[in-house]
């Protein structure tokens, strides 16, 4: 079955891949949503069956499509398919920012997907994802489910679709494109991947406490919060539709982006922290497009909520993380050039006046010949001042800048190369050495 579906080239890539995949990893740890974090042992498999699980069943359901397909009625299709990453990592003597490890790694990652389309007006799809963590690192594999929704198309005079469930978060520019062609670099924008000293986890003694953690990255650098979590896959629901050059999409997601992958799943404990999402996208030319984006909601771990009331701050839910952003896409003949600014602030219990920074990036990449591109993007981070104790206003982090410059080329429409080098400097009194190099085969069927 796998010979007829794919070129004996293919056949070869893949095999050749997994092999690489599997001897790669040592463990395959299996992490269900509501037991992350606790103290219960996960269940363990070997990594080639997770990995022959995941790539089994797409080409299961790639070779059953076909046959059953006759016996399908007429409105209804079934589409499964999948992709397989091989990525590499080198960092520097220090971790890069979600990448949470200071030595070389590789972290495969094996998406299988299912498209179900009934008739114009319903649609279903399912991912399951096997990989290192959403933060890629040397650590066991796990298996998830990363999408699961369900949208629905009515049939009206204007275009107008309703989508629930499990999906990635609808706010900014670079989480609509992640993972695609759109993306030439292996790594998201700097907006995306730092963690500021914000943190959903501990509460500030006053200003100067908060001020002072800057200097203490080693304590409370890991724990912090970033503008938006890469791209969170959260669960909620989201409306979109378009009006001639405008489109829009509004959302209710059921955390912050700036939340915790453990936070994206489900909580049927506790009523959901809502996180309100709303988009405009603008067609001023065929070769421009400018967006404006805004998500507003509470972003404080629940577990310090009694902490909280026990000093006399408000609940949890009182406390949110609110981001501005405007959004500018260009592709005229071989180049294409995107930018993105996003302003952020943040309510934080016992600090007197709202921390805030300014984020952007600014990409470009050049075909430079038939299936190669070339990409450069530099992004920074600006942080605000807010009072000390006595009055005397302080930056409450130091600014960072990055620059990331890619390489990527493309074999055919189902294989994809990629390398980058991701160089990053602080302005504070001292700058890590977490510079990274990355490498990544995607392979789709």
């Amino acid at each position: 079955m796998l010979r007829r579906l794919l070129p004996r080239r293919a056949n070869q890539v893949i095999r050749t891949l997994l092999r690489r995949l599997q001897s790669s990893c040592t463990q395959a740890v299996w992490i269900p949503p509501d037991s992350a974090g606790s103290d219960a042992p996960p269940r363990s498999y070997a990594p080639r069956a997770a990995i022959t699980v995941a790539v089994g069943i797409a080409m299961f359901g790639c070779g059953a499509s076909a046959s059953a397909a006759q016996s399908l009625p007429y409105w209804l299709q079934i589409t499964p398919s999948a992709r397989i990453d091989l990525i590499g990592y080198v960092p520097s003597t220090e971790a890069a920012a979600l990448v949470n490890s200071q030595k070389p790694f590789a972290a495969p990652q094996i998406s299988t997907f299912l498209d179900i389309f009934a008739g114009n007006h319903v649609y279903l799809l399912g991912e399951v994802r096997a990989d290192r963590g959403e933060a890629p690192a040397d650590q066991p594999f796990e298996v998830r489910i990363e999408q699961l929704y369900l949208r629905i198309t009515p049939s009206l005079p204007f275009e107008l679709s309703v989508q629930a469930g499990k999906f990635v978060t609808p706010f900014g520019n670079w989480p609509q494109r992640h993972n695609s062609s759109a993306d030439p670099f292996i790594r998201p924008p700097l907006n995306y991947d730092y963690r500021t000293l914000v943190t959903p986890a501990m509460i500030p003694r006053s200003n100067d406490g908060f001020i002072d953690w800057k200097d203490e990255p080693d304590i409370f650098r890991p724990a912090g919060a970033p503008i938006v979590w890469a791209a969170p896959y959260q669960v909620g629901m989201l409306a979109f539709g378009a009006w001639r050059k405008l489109a829009w999409r509004f959302a209710v997601m059921n955390s912050a982006p700036s939340s915790e992958p453990h936070v994206w799943d489900p909580d049927f404990n506790q009523a959901p922290a809502a996180s309100y999402v709303a988009h405009l996208g603008y067609q001023l030319a065929p070769a421009l497009r400018i967006g404006l984006s805004w998500n507003s909601g509470p972003y404080l771990d629940r577990t310090i909520a009694d902490s909280l009331l026990a000093r006399g701050h408000y609940p949890a839910d009182h406390y949110d993380q609110t981001i501005w952003g405007a959004e500018l896409t260009y592709s005229r003949g071989l180049a294409d050039l995107r930018a993105e600014v996003l302003l952020d602030s943040w309510d934080v219990p016992a600090v007197t006046e709202y921390p805030k920074e300014v984020a952007y990036y600014v990409e470009g990449k050049l075909k430079l010949a038939p299936g190669f591109a070339a990409a450069a993007r530099f992004g920074s981070i600006v942080f605000n001042r807010i009072p000390r104790d006595n009055g005397t206003p302080e930056k409450w982090d130091y600014d960072i800048h990055r620059a990331q410059l890619g390489i990527v080329y493309r074999y055919s429409q189902r294989i994809e190369l990629k390398t980058e080098y991701m160089l990053n400097h602080t302005t504070g009194p001292r700058d890590p050495s977490d510079n990274l190099f990355a490498v990544q085969a995607s392979v789709t069927f």
